[in-house]
């Protein structure tokens, strides 16, 4: 029983610093279905095909090929009244930071043009 008692002292007592270790941890995107679109942007100096989430709020933002950061994808969702972002790939690293500084420079009103652009996209508009 102390051994019980002792084990779940130390998870209470870790928890605390797990949670704020996790913080740290870039966020992995949430499970989203992102197929409509594509509209065509420009980050970083390159192209980019912006893809329209289920969600009705995330964008998916994939490299065509030709684009020096190919393959290389970032997620925008909305979470918790602000975007989050999450990029992954094996391309061109210069060419993934120049599109990523611009990721992040986009404001709420952007993304949701970017959303609407796809879903236009995808209309035939």
């Amino acid at each position: 029983m102390k051994r019980v008692v002792r084990s779940l002292a130390i998870m209470l007592l870790a928890s605390p610093l797990l949670a704020s270790a996790q913080a740290l941890l870039p966020q992995r995107p949430p499970a989203l279905k992102c197929e409509v679109g594509p509209a065509h942007t420009t980050l970083g100096g390159g192209d980019w095909l912006v893809y329209a989430c289920d969600d009705d709020e995330s964008i998916v933002l994939v490299t065509p090929k030709g684009n020096p950061a190919f393959p290389f994808y970032f997620s925008v969702w909305h979470e918790r009244d602000t975007y989050q972002i999450y990029g992954e790939g094996s391309g061109d690293n210069g060419a993934s930071a120049a599109a990523d500084k611009d990721v992040r420079a986009l404001d709420p009103t952007q993304i949701r043009a970017l959303l609407s652009a796809a879903k236009a996209k995808a209309a035939g508009k």
